[in-house]
């Protein structure tokens, strides 16, 4: 019978750099989400597109929150449990919108870059500002991939 084994370096942590970040603004806060291993990847693509039953919005979900940064998981999380949160699965800035951007991000598919002079609506600060403040202080906390 076939084994199948670990790897060396299966529990090892990987350390961010700078190219694991996607960093943008959402009203006005800052959010981080780190680039996903192959697996969440694979996840994200199979989720994207398709209708979905409850279990696999709540798989959507909880992938849509993991992938964020500590931050970014609980600005997300509290807006989630808030009945009274305008924020909102579809339209501009909801849930969809966000992972439809970070699906062409990851996937090398994203329109091109900004300039920081004309803002998105929901990008309003210059990405290489926010990126090395940011990867400062997420580069020493190694993620589970």
């Amino acid at each position: 019978m076939k084994d199948f084994i670990a790897a060396d370096n299966a529990n090892k942590k990987r350390e961010l750099t700078e190219d694991d970040l996607t960093i943008f603004t959402h009203w006005g806060t800052e959010v981080a989400f780190i680039k996903p291993s192959e697996g969440q990847f694979l996840m994200m693509l199979a989720m994207s597109g398709r209708n979905m039953d409850m279990k696999s919005i709540g798989h959507f979900i909880h992938l849509f929150i993991e992938l964020g940064d500590p931050d970014t998981q609980k600005y997300f999380a509290s807006m989630l449990m808030d009945q009274d949160s305008p924020f909102d699965v579809h339209g501009e800035g909801g849930i969809f919108d966000i992972w439809k951007h970070l699906v062409q991000e990851w996937s090398g598919k994203a329109s091109p870059k900004r300039d920081a002079s004309q803002p998105s609506v929901s990008e309003t600060t210059p990405s290489s500002t926010v990126r090395s403040r940011r990867s400062i202080s997420l580069r020493s906390q190694p993620v589970e991939s």
